[in-house]
C-alpha cells in the first residue's frame, strides 16, 4: 500500500512539474486577431507587371488586438509600422505575389514605451476573389520578436520565426475609375479605402525540457497501471 502511494505521488509531482514549467506570470500567446483600423491604399506605379502600393492610416486608434488564444480580451494598442509600401504581382486567379518595402515592418502590443511587445512580419501571398471585389487577404509570416516586454501578454511563442501573419482589408469606397482591388492593382493612380483586421498564429515547436518533464510523467502513470495491475491479480 506505502509502495502503491509512493507511486501516484510520483506521477502526480511530474505531472504538476510539466505545468509549472510553462508557466508564465503573464499570459503566453499563441493565437490572436484584431482591429488594424482604417486605411488607404494607393497606386503609385506599376513595373514590368508589379504595382507599388501605398499603405497609409497608420497610426490610427482603431487598431487593436480584441482576442488572445480566442478569448475576447481588453482591446490592447497594436501599431503596425506605417506607411507601409508594398509591392503586388498579379499570379493569376486573382492570387498575388507580394513583397514588403523594406522586406518587413514591426507589429507593436502596448501603448507604453519600454512596455511593449514588438514582432517584425512580412507579407508573402495575396487573394482579391473575383467574387468579392472589395476584398482583400494578405498574408506572411512573424518573422521575428524583436522585444517581449509587455507585462500582459507574452509573444515568446514567435521567436522561432515560423508564425503567420494574416490581414484582411475590406474597401468601402474606391477611386480612379476602378470598382475593385484587382482594378486597383492595375490602375495607376488608383485608391481605396476601408477598414482591416489582422490574425496571427505562433507555429510553435514544443521546448525539450517540458518534453522530458512530459515522458517523466507518462513514464509513472504507466509504471503505477502496472503495479496496480500486477497487486490487482494477486
Amino acid at each position: 500500500m506505502k509502495r502503491r502511494s509512493l507511486m501516484i505521488a510520483f506521477a502526480a509531482l511530474a505531472v504538476m512539474s510539466v505545468g509549472s514549467s510553462v508557466a508564465r506570470a503573464s499570459i503566453v500567446v499563441t493565437t490572436d486577431s484584431g482591429s488594424m483600423g482604417s486605411f488607404t491604399m494607393t497606386n503609385l506605379g506599376i513595373v514590368a507587371g508589379t504595382a507599388t502600393i501605398l499603405i497609409t492610416g497608420e497610426p490610427n486608434t482603431s487598431s487593436a488586438m480584441n482576442t488572445v488564444n480566442g478569448l475576447t480580451i481588453t482591446p490592447e494598442p497594436v501599431t503596425f509600422g506605417g506607411p507601409i509600401t508594398l509591392l503586388v504581382t498579379p499570379t493569376g486567379g486573382g492570387n498575388y505575389s507580394l513583397a514588403l518595402v523594406p522586406s518587413s515592418y514591426t507589429k507593436t502590443i502596448g501603448a507604453t514605451p519600454g512596455s511593449q511587445a514588438q514582432l517584425t512580419y512580412d507579407l508573402t501571398k495575396g487573394v482579391a476573389p473575383s467574387l468579392l471585389p472589395s476584398f482583400f487577404n494578405a498574408s506572411g509570416n512573424v518573422t521575428s520578436v524583436v522585444a517581449n516586454l509587455n507585462p500582459t501578454y507574452d509573444f515568446s511563442k514567435f521567436t522561432n520565426g515560423l508564425g503567420t501573419f494574416n490581414a484582411a482589408v475590406t474597401a468601402t469606397s474606391f477611386s480612379g475609375g476602378v470598382s475593385s482591388f484587382a482594378g486597383l492593382f492595375s490602375t495607376i493612380g488608383a485608391s481605396a479605402t476601408g477598414n482591416g483586421s489582422f490574425s496571427q498564429i505562433a507555429q510553435s515547436v514544443p521546448e525539450p525540457a517540458s518534453l522530458a518533464l512530459l515522458g517523466i510523467g507518462m513514464t509513472g502513470l504507466l509504471a503505477f497501471r502496472r503495479f496496480f495491475k500486477k497487486t490487482s491479480v494477486a
